[in-house]
């Protein structure tokens, strides 16, 4: 197997220069994109909009709350303090800048590439600051930036924003020697339609907040190779959820697995459990019958929901 892992430290070379930053401002609602779960049928994506409108600043959340909503088995001690250090360095960033809070953020909004991947993967956990100023949104960016680079962080250019629906550049910096990672836009959000305001988004976490298990990993690296194959080219990001899920066939030992592709469902499948991973396509809705057109494929997805033309169907082998 062809293994081309790309050290996340030495990321795009030429991009350790600060970025350009992209002023147009952008007129429209903020948006909130990729939610995706992985169901018994595969991966569900869907997108929601939300206005963003300045909010108190919120309690920190305790680590039991933590691990009861990740649904993960950390340590409590060495969670805590890996909390208060990413929470401590986006204080001092934003210092004298002023902001609302929301110190834990449980979304699949800032990707990062671990060193043993080729493909950006969603973070579980990020500490997040608004840093909102209605007229100076520009110079607050350039603040922020200059403070990160101040603090070590190096820049690994701009990173893939999880889903499909417009959204700003957002950059990445990474830390090596604290492995705290960090995006950062800038966009304007609506109160109303005719009443807008500038905003800057800083969102931190620790590299390894992940929590990807070799399992997790190595299934990852297969569907990465399978997509490759097809398409000439690593996917951007992958999505495989948080209850990762194999779907076994009804024609066994065909198995077929659904992941998150650029704000749609990547439909992978094999013909057994030994078979190497196959990338069929990309969808966000039932594809025609007569798209399934081996017999691979039509036993790997046999009982999915198709059409043939209006009429809806499931896939025959």
């Amino acid at each position: 197997m062809e293994n081309q892992s790309i050290n996340q430290e030495n990321l795009g070379v030429e991009s350790q220069v600060k970025p350009t930053v992209n002023k147009k401002k952008v007129n429209v609602p903020a948006i909130l994109f990729g939610v995706m779960a992985l169901l018994s049928v595969g991966v569900a994506v869907f997108f929601g909009v939300k206005y963003y409108e300045p909010k108190e600043e919120s309690e920190p959340i305790t680590i039991e709350q933590i691990k009861e909503e990740t649904k993960i088995e950390i340590a409590a001690s060495t969670m805590a303090n890996d909390y208060k250090e990413v929470v401590s360095v986006v204080e001092s960033l934003t210092e004298d800048i002023g902001g609302t809070w929301d110190r834990y953020e449980n979304s699949n909004m800032l990707m990062y590439k671990p060193v043993d991947l080729n493909t950006f993967i969603p973070m579980r956990l990020t500490v997040k600051k608004q840093v909102t100023n209605s007229d100076n949104g520009e110079a607050n960016m350039d603040v922020l930036i200059g403070r990160l680079e101040g603090a070590g962080f190096k820049s690994i250019g701009t990173l893939p924003n999880l889903g499909s629906a417009p959204a700003p550049d957002e950059y990445g910096y990474l830390n090596s020697s604290s492995n705290i990672f960090c995006g950062i836009y800038e966009d304007t959000a609506w109160s109303s339609p005719t009443n807008g305001y500038e905003y800057v988004l800083l969102q931190c976490a620790k590299t390894d907040w992940t929590w990807l298990t070799e399992d997790d990993k190595a299934l990852i690296s297969e569907l990465e190779l399978a997509y490759r194959e097809k398409e000439g080219e690593y996917p951007i990001e992958l999505n495989i959820g948080v209850a990762v899920k194999i779907r076994d066939s009804e024609y066994a030992p065909y198995q077929s697995f659904g992941a998150g592709v650029k704000g749609a469902m990547g439909l992978f499948y094999r013909t057994g459990s030994d078979a190497k991973w196959q990338f069929f396509t990309s969808t966000q809705a039932p594809l025609e019958c007569s798209e399934y057109n081996t017999e691979d494929l039509r036993k790997a997805f046999a009982g999915d929901f198709c059409y043939n033309g209006e009429e809806r169907s499931t896939v025959q082998p």
